[in-house]
């Protein structure tokens, strides 16, 4: 049995006002009282009311006692009502049958004063809600003698559930206390501290010393100081949870991140550099360059002692992007003329002959030894200089002594030995790549198979120089740079002269026309040891264990992190041109980072641009940059907390860092800046010379927070995929060799199809691997159900004759030669464009008369000129003149090739009248 939990009534005065009165009698407390039986069963609860007086026998009945209340059990009414005297053993009560023995035994019989005592079964248990039990003798008064406030008291059911809080019942209060008044304005800590003084001042007025040594005015300031900084706090939470007021850089950059729009972090800059060397030599990757300090004439001027304090002085640091082996005779090549004295390479020319004399031969292989002994050799030169990565697994025979073959799931490579012109040509999938040289070796039936120290995958650079006094008058802008494709070995049979002929991609066309030699000199000349170099120093740090809002979240020491693209091997054949190295977008960029976990058997962790789409177990980590330069490393949220955790426990997290600092517009260096070279001893390397012939390119700075909270809540409004026609014209101009596009949607039967045309920069053919370059191109624009069909414009060629008249003094073959150039579709020598460059016309695009009229008048020595023909070559005039234009479809071009062997692709005629030239 619980102990019996009292229900007092009516406040303490009034109860002992009630104690001392002769007359009144009134209910002190209440208790329920519930007592298991022996037989299991359990009965309804009793209900005891303690009165301060005695109450007689049959003085109150069921009908005097009323229980109201509850929530779930309502309606409960009394049974019986006895005194316990009439319940009790001794002496006998006459009713001590309605209770069971358990109940007389353990609560009527050890009732102290049974006379005062009433006894009540309830018809029910009741709920755990509060019931008011009501002595009534009528309605709204109490019985004889009992007082009307203390005959009724709230009570409980439940008494044997668990109470957590005090029993005793207290009165609600009403009153409302006062707000102390509080500048809630207060925000730093002046206002703080005068907030704080002013309180105490009220609260404690007798304390009015403000030493700062008392204890009361420190702890005030102490109060003022954590305000303060919990203030600052606060606001910085709100201010940075949003895009527009965010005030830190890496804030900007979460919140752009959900908007889709990646922040840039800029970008290193890159530099073609050429090396000079007396020696074979191999010059490893990330060989360290070094630029001139301002104020240093001369590059070896001043005393080197240490990279650290040449980057103080203000040198920016190169470093090599992949392993080179350097030759002396690449140092610096010529051109091959033919016996040419006055000698151009036109723009836009992709091949070109070089001089071989001097450059230095290179034995590959033994051909007897193939297969055997010099196998590995020769795959490793073919890995190494063309990109054949699967000829390791190739298996070579040899189908007949002058023909070496290699075949590996579907591609075959052929080496055929010619002993007599004293060659061999590498072709792979039956298409010539390469000529070796074949040496006969005097003892014994073999060939030492050769090459030049020039390889396919090297990037040249072509420099025009001064005819006169060479390098000095140079034009540094006229310099070039392309990566070799294809290349040949020949020989003049007129000089006897060994030639080597190269070819490099379209993308590295020349832009300008060079002078490659001038009354018999040379005019330009060819830097053969060219090597990628990116702008970036090399530290090494192990990472802090740095913890932030409970997280782990390391800072590296070290400023700016350089961003870098990707990575270029020239040896490769999958290099890419030489423009390629500088063509990459933003998505390709990461930070120039890794980090190794020391106490995790070294694993390597690489970085990512952000974390999103990587699962929690993934090595991988991104990099967050403020607007300092500061950049904080990032890992996931779990190994985050866990590493924080383990730090708070004194485990450190052992992280090794190795990066590159040097990022940004500063790489940018002019031509010729980058002239030192550091070897991994830390010295400068005298035995080699270097320089950069064109200036470093590619370098940006990190986006600014202005620029993401303009541009990133617009990034929404980037098309990102195509539906309409237009939007397969505004996508497909952001490809790099499209100048504009016409698309056209047709039904083909079952579904649609869309028709682009492409006008490609500078006229070029849209081919097929242009075709499916394009298709790649589309692939996530275009909407699922949709074919593609790409094809060429439609060309509209023109026919076109105009009357010139000649200035007095001009000679007619001068003026029309000067015609011709005018209206030509090329590129004339000082870089402007001919009237009918396939560039100056798109879609669309109509030829005006005005402007032929314009351009013609433009020419040297023309007086007047008439228009006599202006309209579609082949067509009938339809009223072309008369409208003073030609117009052009939606995917139609003008062109005018002026090329008598096609007059299908148009034609310019001139026709000269009247007096005047000669």
């Amino acid at each position: 049995m619980a102990e019996a939990l009292q229900f007092k009534c009516g406040s303490d005065a009034r109860r002992s006002a009630i104690r001392d009165d002769a007359n009144l009698n009134g209910v002190d407390y209440l208790e329920v009282r519930t007592v298991h039986s022996m037989a299991g069963t359990f009965p309804y609860p009793l209900v005891i009311l303690y009165c301060f007086k005695d109450v007689p026998p049959a003085a109150l009945g069921a009908e005097n006692v009323v229980i109201e209340g509850g929530v779930r059990i309502r309606g409960v009414s009394a049974q019986w009502v006895h005194t316990a005297t009439e319940l009790a053993d001794n002496p006998p009560g006459p009713f001590r049958h309605l209770v069971s023995n358990e109940e007389r035994d353990k609560v009527i019989n050890k009732i102290e004063d049974p006379a005062r005592a009433i006894v009540i079964r309830p018809s029910s248990c009741g709920d755990f809600s509060t019931y008011e039990l009501t002595l009534k003798d009528s309605p709204g008064k109490p019985p004889l003698g009992f007082d009307p406030v203390l005959s009724r008291v709230r009570f409980s059911f439940m008494v044997e559930c668990k109470a957590e809080f005090d029993c005793l019942c207290k009165e609600p209060s009403n009153e409302v206390l006062e707000e102390p008044a509080i500048d809630y304005m207060a925000k730093d800590y002046a206002s703080f501290r005068k907030l704080v003084l002013d309180r105490l001042t009220l609260i404690m007025p007798n304390w009015k010393d403000r030493n700062p040594a008392d204890i009361g005015m420190m702890l005030a300031e102490v109060i003022a100081y954590v305000g303060d900084h919990l203030s600052y706090y606060q606001d910085a939470v709100a201010t940075e949870g949003y895009l527009g007021t965010a005030r830190k850089r890496i804030s900007a950059a979460r919140h752009a991140r959900l908007l889709d729009y990646p922040v840039n972090d800029g970008r290193n800059a890159r530099a073609w550099v050429c090396f000079s060397v007396n020696s074979p030599m191999q010059l490893e990757k990330g060989t360290t360059l070094l630029t001139k300090v301002e104020g240093e004439a001369a590059a070896g001027a001043g005393v080197f002692r240490s990279i650290d304090e040449e980057v103080a002085k203000g040198a920016e640091v190169f470093e090599t992007m992949y392993k080179a082996t350097l030759y002396p005779g690449k140092n610096e090549m010529n051109f091959y003329t033919w016996g040419e004295t006055d000698c151009w390479l036109p723009a836009g020319a992709i091949s070109a002959s070089i001089d071989g004399a001097g450059l230095e031969s290179v034995d590959v292989f033994n051909w007897n030894a193939v297969p055997g002994a010099d196998s590995e050799k020769l795959t490793g030169y073919l890995e190494n200089n063309f990109g054949l990565g699967w000829v390791a697994k190739a298996a070579i025979t040899k189908n007949s002594p002058d023909t070496l073959t290699m075949l590996s799931a579907g591609d075959k490579l052929v080496i055929k030995l010619d002993s007599a012109n004293g060659k061999a040509v590498l072709s792979v999938n039956e298409e010539g790549l390469y000529e070796f040289a074949a040496e006969k070796v005097v003892a014994g039936n073999d060939h030492v198979i050769k090459t030049s120290c020039l390889q396919v995958g090297d990037v040249l650079v072509f420099a025009q120089r001064g005819s006169q006094s060479g390098i000095q008058d140079a034009d540094i802008s006229r310099r070039h740079a392309v990566r070799l494709t294809r290349l040949s070995t020949a020989v003049d049979p007129l000089t006897g002269a060994s030639v080597l002929q190269v070819s490099w991609a379209r993308e590295d066309a020349l832009p300008f026309s060079l002078c490659l030699a001038s009354g018999g000199k040379p005019a330009s000349l060819v830097y053969g040891n060219t090597v990628l170099a990116d702008h970036g120093l090399t530290v090494t740090e192990n990472l802090e264990n740095r913890v932030a809002s409970g997280k782990y979240y390391p800072r590296l020491s070290e400023r700016p992190l350089t961003m870098a693209g990707p990575g270029f091997d020239a040896s490769s054949r999958e290099g890419g041109s030489a423009a390629s190295a500088f063509s990459y977008g933003a998505d390709q960029v990461l930070p120039a980072i890794e980090l190794v976990d020391k106490s995790n058997d070294r694993l390597t962790w690489e970085p990512d641009r952000d974390l999103l789409s990587n699962d929690e177990f993934a090595r991988v980590f991104a990099v967050e940059t403020e607007v300092d330069g500061i950049s904080y490393i990032r890992f996931g949220e779990s190994r985050r907390k866990a590493w924080a955790l383990a730090i708070r426990q004194g485990k450190p997290v052992q992280f090794g860092a190795t990066y590159r600092i040097g990022n940004g517009v500063r790489g940018n260096v002019g031509a010729e800046s980058i002239t030192r070279v550091v070897m991994q001893n830390g010295k400068l390397a005298e035995e080699i010379v270097a320089f950069n012939p064109l200036p470093a390119a590619g370098g940006q700075d990190p986006e600014t927070l202005a620029s993401i909270s303009l541009h990133a809540p617009q990034a929404f409004r980037r098309q990102e995929r195509a539906v309409t026609e237009a939007d397969y014209e505004e996508v497909l101009k952001r490809h790099p060799q499209v100048q504009q596009a016409a698309a056209a949607k047709r039904w083909t039967g079952s579904w649609y199809t869309m028709f682009v045309a492409i006008d490609r920069k500078g006229g070029q053919q849209v081919d097929g691997a242009f075709r499916n370059e394009i298709l790649d191109f589309l692939e996530k624009y275009r909407l699922a159900g949709y074919d593609i069909e790409v094809q060429p414009p439609i060309y509209v060629p023109l026919d076109i004759a105009i009357e010139v008249c000649l200035k007095e003094g001009h000679f007619k073959g001068e003026v029309k030669e000067r015609l011709v150039d005018a209206f030509s579709n090329r590129v004339l020598p000082n870089g402007s464009r001919g009237f009918f460059h396939p560039d100056n016309f798109t879609f669309g695009q109509p030829v005006y008369l005005s402007k032929v009229y314009e351009a013609a008048l433009a020419v040297d020595g023309v007086q007047s000129v008439v228009v006599k023909s202006f309209h579609r070559w082949a067509k009938k005039p339809n009223h072309e003149l008369e409208d003073a234009a030609i117009r052009t479809g939606h995917m139609e071009i003008i062109r005018l090739d002026n090329d008598p062997n096609f007059a299908e692709n148009g034609i310019i005629r001139f026709e000269f009248c009247g007096s005047g030239g000669v």
